[in-house]
């Protein structure tokens, strides 16, 4: 995924393992993640966004990439006294 502006995408279902490869610093992540997060969510806030963001420098969006699974496309409701697991790591 590439992208050149403000992103908020769901993906689904995504594979076990999602790969963060940054080809300016030629570093990998590699996210594992079980099947209680059948998704992934890609966000970057880009310019306006960022600026509105007191965590992140004005420019900070351009070395920002957020990459979180989930089960979005279907969320997971839990009843009383039921269990859910999910689980990733990065």
């Amino acid at each position: 995924v590439g992208f050149w502006g403000e992103v908020d995408r769901v993906y689904g279902p995504t594979p076990k393992q999602l790969v963060v490869e940054d080809g300016v610093k030629g570093r990998t992540v590699v996210i594992t993640k079980d099947a209680g997060f059948p998704d992934a969510v890609v966000w970057n806030p880009w310019l306006e966004k960022a600026r509105a963001l007191s965590d992140l420098p004005d420019s900070g969006f351009i070395r920002f990439l957020c990459v979180e699974v989930g089960a979005v496309r279907s969320p997971v409701t839990v009843k009383p006294g039921a269990e859910w697991e999910g689980s990733q790591t990065l």
